[in-house]
């Protein structure tokens, strides 16, 4: 096995550049959180200031660069860290910068093509530094436009064998949405968002900032990237 720092990541068997999910864009290599998705470093201002991409929000962490290692067996695992992530979640509705810890980007074949997210590239991330969970999302084109009521029949019309993602996919989603080249504003979750004991919609991110949070309205329409079971 070989171990790779950020300026040496090709030794470790990565391409140079790697094809988006819906194969609309060839990306060179990030090498840092910022080029991975600079909405996680980066201020990305919004007109609700309760709802910026901001430090004092907790959306934004320390840019670090990335390693990488190549196992035995030919596979090429991208490494990314946040230094200062939080122990655990408090709350349902979150920064997912807060609790990123290690995010994983893999290649299953190195160098080999075709090096396009969701065939022989994926990714997993670990949230919080205390109990962590895991988000290991695999997500399948194309997206749909749908309200909350309608977000699981979606998924389930266009591909009986997926779903709308879980909360911790959705945020794995977010960190590498620059891979994904998910680009449209809100996503929806498969979580289901409950009132006075009454089903009210399901949880969803604003995709621009990372926040995660419940929905009160069933019946707007946002996006979904629907995910295999």
């Amino acid at each position: 096995a070989s171990i790779c720092s950020s300026d040496k990541i090709a030794s470790c068997g990565f391409p140079s550049t790697i094809t988006t999910s819906d194969g609309e864009k060839s990306l060179a290599l990030p090498t840092d959180l910022t080029t991975l998705n600079k909405s996680l470093t980066t201020t990305n201002a919004n007109p609700t200031a309760k709802y910026e991409n901001t430090e004092a929000n907790g959306g934004i962490i320390q840019n670090t660069k990335a390693a990488a290692f190549e196992t035995l067996n030919g596979e090429s695992v991208l490494l990314f860290y946040n230094p200062n992530c939080r122990a655990n979640i408090q709350s349902n509705d979150f920064f997912t910068q807060q609790f990123m810890c290690v995010n994983l980007v893999f290649d299953v074949n190195g160098e080999k093509a075709p090096n396009q997210m969701g065939k022989d590239i994926g990714i997993v991330t670990v949230f919080g530094s205390s109990d962590p969970i895991v988000g290991a999302p695999v997500p399948v084109e194309p997206e749909f436009q749908t309200t909350g009521a309608q977000v699981s029949s979606v998924c389930k019309n266009n591909d009986s064998a997926s779903r709308p993602p879980e909360k911790y996919e959705l945020a794995s989603m977010f960190v590498n949405k620059t891979l994904l080249n998910m680009h449209q504003s809100d996503y929806w979750t498969n979580v289901p968002y409950f009132s006075n004991g009454k089903l009210q919609t399901h949880y969803r991110m604003r995709i621009y900032g990372g926040e995660l949070f419940a929905e009160g309205n069933d019946t707007y329409n946002f996006y979904v990237r629907c995910v295999k079971k």
